[in-house]
């Protein structure tokens, strides 16, 4: 058989670009969906007074008179204003003893369920003019990047994952740039080198993950890699990465690294309660506040409620009407609807749907859920002469080794409190999770991850959650699980 040269070239040429994206995802990911991605200006100077510093965040929810700001010792926050929930321009004044190097940035708000603390590591610089060589790593956090995200005839057409920023000392020398990135699984990846020639005292250079000179690509012959190449994405791992600042003779003048363990795995948000798909006639909610979940991982989640006009029955037709309710950018997956919306009304139809809103690698992304519909019911669902109220699964958290089986079950009330013995639906989002009979029986999948198990009866729904391990393995998650508050929940079902 004879190769096609022009193909062998391309492949080769992509793997090449595979290793490049591999070797530069740099914190990626967030357990808590809240992340600061830019401090700008991120370098200070000693004795600095008034300097007007930009904080830009995504998933928070920042507030005047709720927000403080930290940003390490040697720089004092005298002033902050907060025009959204994701930015703030704080104003700082550095002590003329502040000593040079990176500081962490923290941000704290008081939230009616505490506080929210979000860091950014080593994201302002105090820099000492004169001063000894040091280096400082920008990250641009993404959560999710696929080798579709790279040009395989440009380099600089990769998506911006990180800056590093060079202080140079009082003399003009050559700077050697050197970063290399390892993963705890795949081992060596890929090596970068920059080299800024004669750099003048007391200068600042940066270069970003799409300007170095050149790039050394590790062994990519290994079987994860070899997958990651024919699925089109880029695996999970603990990633490290360093960063060295040599002279000509390979002498190192400054040095900074991170790592962060990468899932780099989502997917469409998966709808729990209330309700059910449109290919089902909808279910009666007996109750105008209904608690929405949903299962899924993402930076934020925004949710839209739209009433059903009659005879519309698919998704194209509902999502043109004007939304009944609309909030954006949630941390959690669930929402109580809320008193102040507008009323929902008894014998009317209602659809929902969750957007998942994720940093990748060529900006902002956003995956929707499929639609789930209600009917707001006059009487609440009944079994027998008892009218259920509330049910709750049992167990509410637990890890199962993937492929063994647990026993589900679920507690219910009526509305006078009185307990009352019901024959759920059983399923698991998502699906490939695992699988559920009809008494409860759950046998977890083959894949490490968090799932729902789901019961529902009637209006009524409850899920618990996973954790799908496997010994075999040493990756750490970082799949968003729900929680709920219990005082959601009636105490007889604890």
């Amino acid at each position: 058989m004879h190769k096609n040269p022009k193909r062998s070239s391309f492949l080769n040429h992509w793997r090449v670009l595979f290793a490049f994206g591999l070797a530069f995802l740099f914190f990626l990911g967030s357990s808590s969906g809240q992340i600061i991605t830019s401090v700008n200006p991120s370098i200070v100077f000693p004795s600095q007074q008034h300097a007007e510093i930009t904080i830009s965040a995504i998933g928070t929810s920042f507030a005047n008179g709720k927000t403080s700001v930290n940003m390490g010792p040697g720089i004092t926050v005298t002033g902050l204003t907060i025009p959204n929930t994701t930015t703030i321009e704080a104003f700082v004044n550095v002590s003329s003893s502040a000593a040079p190097g990176s500081n962490n940035v923290t941000v704290t708000t008081k939230t009616n369920s505490g506080n929210q603390v979000i860091t950014q590591q080593n994201a302002i610089t105090i820099f000492q003019q004169a001063g000894s060589v040091h280096a400082s790593i920008l990250v641009n956090p993404v959560q999710n990047i696929q080798l579709s995200n790279f040009n395989p005839s440009s380099i600089s057409d990769a998506p911006l994952l990180f800056t590093v920023t060079v202080y140079n000392d009082a003399t003009v020398q050559d700077l050697n740039v050197v970063v290399t990135a390892s993963g705890e699984k795949l081992g060596l990846l890929a090596t970068g080198t920059k080299k800024f020639k004669n750099a003048p005292a007391n200068s600042i250079s940066t270069v970003d993950n799409r300007q170095f000179d050149k790039y050394t690509v590790a062994n990519i012959s290994t079987d994860a890699i070899q997958k990651a190449i024919q699925t089109g994405t880029l695996p999970s791992d603990v990633y490290t990465y360093s960063v060295q600042v040599l002279d000509d003779n390979g002498n190192v003048l400054a040095s900074t690294s991170g790592s962060n363990t990468v899932t780099n795995m989502h997917g469409k948000p998966e709808l729990m309660s209330p309700g059910t798909m449109l290919y089902s006639d909808p279910p009666l909610v007996s109750t105008k506040f209904p608690l929405f979940q949903w299962f899924g991982q993402a930076n934020s989640f925004d949710f839209i409620l739209y009433e059903v006009k009659p005879g519309q029955k698919t998704g194209p037709e509902i999502i043109l009407n004007r939304p009944t309710y609309l909030i954006n950018n949630i941390n959690v997956t669930s929402l109580i609807y809320p008193s102040g919306a507008a009323m929902l009304e008894e014998g009317h139809t209602y659809a929902w749907q969750i957007l998942a809103n994720y940093n990748g690698g060529s900006g902002p992304e956003s995956l929707q859920s499929d639609l789930f519909w209600f009917t707001v019911g006059t009487t609440p669902y009944t079994k027998g002469t008892q009218t259920v109220s509330e049910i709750r699964v049992f167990p509410q958290e637990v890890s199962v080794v993937s492929g063994q089986s647990l026993k589900f079950s679920v507690k219910s009330i009526d509305i006078q409190n009185d307990t009352v013995s019901v024959k759920p639906n059983w399923n698991v989002i998502p699906a490939e999770g695992g699988t559920i009979d009809t008494a409860g029986n759950f046998t977890a999948g083959v894949h490490t991850r968090s799932v729902a198990v789901v019961a529902t009866y009637g209006g009524e729904s409850d899920y618990a959650t996973v954790d799908v391990t496997n010994p075999n393995e040493k990756e750490k998650k970082q799949n968003v699980t729900p929680k709920k508050p219990d005082s959601d929940y009636n105490p007889r079902l604890k």
